[in-house]
């Protein structure tokens, strides 16, 4: 038989116990449930196309660069920002732009203008670069996108946007003959930005060939990359130059001369049309020889030697040194790695060149001259101007606006 049980009494602290033991395992029906989290955002592609909103008539990207907080700088690279009805003096326009893509107004018909050269006319914003120490912007001017340029103006743009130009001054020639020009009218085609923050220029000059009674017919052409003070002057880091002198009444009969004398380190004479120019952590400084197709690297005591590419051979191959092609290779920067990045205009492509001068393609696709965003290597439409940031991020302007793109 069972047991009889016998009744007893539950306390009433059981119970509470109890119920509260019940509903923790239950749940209430009055409790909410704990908030989902949203799912992370994408990630953001390696290239991304922003400022769509500034491309028009009146205005086409050239010329970019990127301070220390990130901010964008935009040249006007059209032509069509002069009408030649409303010019009323010196002109250029930048604009701002945030890492959204936002655009605002920053240099534009109504700034203030000051110093020597004001007044010149200027042309497109080909090159910008910035000076952290000072938050100065440098912005290159010239009056078209050949070879046949008529000036280079660089203009100083302080933070409040007040403009000042600079001229380069006239350089002392080495033809040490009297019947020839002393000095020679430099025009800026290449910006940089030193590591000591001092502004450095690639620059070209021509003394027009000309014919004189009793002196003859002679010409000079000088280009080189110098440092640029203020006032224009500065030091000559390298340079070529080439002088001739025929006819006259001079009895020493024709003249010729070229410094330095021999070019082999460089193959030849670089150059006369734009270029690019870069000066890495130490000093060395790298020059892109559009005209013919290659990259010039210069030590900081003038020592030149090829870097990468073959003269006057377009292509588009990577490779080490001169077994690399290059077409028409015009603005430079380095990281601080000391890799040099080109952008290669012929191509519609952006090169990295290590110190060891192996050359390899890291944006855009040789002969797919169009924009293209998403995975690397994208695409570049007419790709004009090249800048990178703190951060080693690549920006390109192009047809659409400008390409942003993350390197792995």
């Amino acid at each position: 038989m069972f047991p009889i049980l016998r009744s007893f009494r539950i306390h009433p602290l059981c119970l509470v116990i109890a119920g509260l033991l019940l509903s923790a395992c239950n749940g209430s029906s009055d409790s909410t449930p704990a908030p989902v989290p949203p799912p992370p955002p994408p990630p953001e592609p390696p290239v991304k196309l922003l400022g769509e909103s500034m491309v028009g008539k009146q205005f086409k990207p050239g010329g970019i660069a990127v301070d220390a907080s990130g901010t964008i700088y935009v040249g006007n690279g059209s032509p069509e920002q002069l009408p030649s009805s409303v010019i009323t003096g010196a002109v250029i326009e930048v604009v701002k732009m945030s890492q959204t893509g936002t655009v605002s107004p920053f240099i534009n018909r109504t700034s203030t203008y000051i110093g020597e050269g004001a007044a010149v006319a200027p042309g497109e914003v080909v090159q910008l670069v910035f000076n952290s120490t000072s938050q100065t912007l440098y912005a290159l001017e010239m009056s078209g996108m050949d070879s046949s340029y008529s000036h280079g103006v660089i203009r100083s743009i302080s933070a409040a946007g007040v403009v000042g130009t600079i001229l380069l001054a006239d350089t002392p020639t080495h033809a040490n003959y009297s019947q020839l020009p002393t000095t020679i009218a430099q025009r800026p085609v290449a910006l940089a930005i030193g590591p000591d923050g001092a502004l450095h220029a690639y620059g070209t000059g021509d003394y027009a060939p000309s014919s004189t009674p009793g002196v003859g017919y002679f010409g000079v052409s000088f280009n080189g990359w110098q440092t640029v003070n203020p006032d224009g002057s500065g030091r000559v880091v390298y340079s070529q130059e080439s002088g001739h002198r025929t006819g006259g009444y001079d009895p020493r009969g024709p003249f010729t001369y070229t410094y330095p004398a021999d070019l082999g380190a460089t193959a030849g004479r670089l150059g006369r049309n734009d270029g690019g120019l870069a000066v890495d952590s130490v000093g060395n400084g790298y020059i892109a020889d559009t005209a013919r197709h290659a990259i010039i690297k210069v030590t900081p005591t003038g020592s030149a030697s090829m870097f990468a590419g073959a003269v006057t051979q377009a292509g588009s191959a990577d490779g080490t040194g001169t077994a690399a092609r290059f077409n028409q290779p015009t603005q430079l920067v380095v990281d601080k790695a000391a890799n040099v990045f080109v952008l290669d205009r012929g191509n519609a492509t952006v090169r990295k060149i290590t110190p060891a001068g192996v050359v390899t393609t890291v944006l855009g696709v040789a002969g797919q001259a169009q924009t293209k965003t998403g995975e690397l290597p994208g695409g570049l439409g007419a790709p004009m101007g090249l800048a990178m940031d703190a951060e080693g991020r690549l920006y390109v302007t192009v047809d659409k606006g400008v390409v942003r793109a993350k390197l792995p």
